[in-house]
């Protein structure tokens, strides 16, 4: 499960697995899970229309429920992959779902899952999910009244 040189491989553990042996990983192929402390894998998510993960989450509050961005948004020239939005999973993995309203073809650079559903990060802003991953539209974001301020 190797990164490209200078990239992180996400990976998300499972809370309620208190052994800490059971974890989610998303390198450039997929992704993927062990339950058995790294030593052996199983691919998850044979469904998503692009391979390559950003970034994973499990719900605090149920962890059968994991989302995981796809795409790679580093803002390098060899390290980017276009994504195809953020997959929900209800049933720890096993089958995933993608929701109409979702991040469009933007790499996924953060995910954190809340009570409710998931906030996910890209460098195209910020989409979050209040209805546990059914739908994940774009959340605007404030902005400054003025011009920024005047470095000193």
């Amino acid at each position: 499960c190797g990164g490209a040189a200078g990239r992180r491989v996400p990976l998300a553990p499972a809370p309620s697995e208190v052994t800490g042996n059971t974890v989610y990983i998303g390198p450039v192929g997929g992704l993927w899970t062990s339950t058995h402390g790294g030593t052996s894998h199983t691919r998850l998510g044979d469904n998503f229309a692009r391979s390559a993960v950003g970034a994973i989450a499990v719900a605090p509050r149920n962890p059968d429920d994991v989302y995981v961005g796809t795409g790679i948004a580093l803002l390098t020239i060899s390290g980017d992959a276009a994504g195809a939005g953020v997959y929900v999973s209800h049933d720890a993995g096993r089958t995933f779902s993608r929701p109409a309203a979702n991040v469009k073809g933007y790499g996924t650079n953060a995910i954190a899952g809340t009570p409710d559903g998931v906030v996910v990060g890209t460098n195209h802003g910020l989409w979050a999910s209040t209805d546990h991953g059914a739908s994940c539209p774009l959340t605007p974001l404030p902005r400054h009244p003025g011009p920024p301020p005047t470095p000193r």
